[in-house]
């Protein structure tokens, strides 16, 4: 059976390397994009305060703030800069919109990506091999538990 690749599955051994990953995701996605934060509840390792995302951020907006961070669930979608944003609840949802890329993040430890462009797609599964004792397998539409985009 041929199945049909959607995305990634990571697990990180701690929340720190969760952080590293977000890091490294300031890569060439060539042209200007920008995450739109849907969801987030991230708190700072040294105070328990909540940190406030903007809702719109440029992909180089980890490798600014200091961590570590707690990341307890966090919701990015990846859109070009002229693209237009939607509402996806849904794999289908994802699929017909101009989003390009999903990160779901959750439990400090565990991150899915559903990506659109296969070579970003390697690309980003590559970028954990950078990220000791990290645990990363591809998700494929055909076995995908997943029935929404959320966390």
């Amino acid at each position: 059976m041929d199945l049909t690749c959607c995305g990634i599955e990571y697990e990180f051994e701690t929340p720190n390397h969760t952080w590293d990953f977000l890091n490294l995701l300031n890569i060439d996605y060539g042209s200007k994009k920008y995450f739109r934060v849907y969801y987030d509840v991230i708190y700072s390792n040294w105070s328990d305060d909540i940190i406030v995302l903007p809702t719109k951020i440029e992909p180089s907006y980890f490798h600014n703030l200091e961590k570590p961070l707690v990341i307890e669930e966090l919701i990015l979608h990846l859109y070009s800069e002229n693209s237009i944003e939607s509402e996806i609840e849904t794999y289908d949802d994802y699929i017909n919109s101009d989003c390009e890329m999903v990160l779901l993040i959750y439990d400090c430890a565990y991150l899915e990506i559903y990506c659109k462009d296969e070579l970003l797609r390697e690309r980003l599964f590559t970028l954990a091999d950078n990220i000791p004792d990290t645990k990363v397998e591809w998700k494929y539409v055909e076995t995908d538990g997943r029935t929404g985009m959320h966390v």
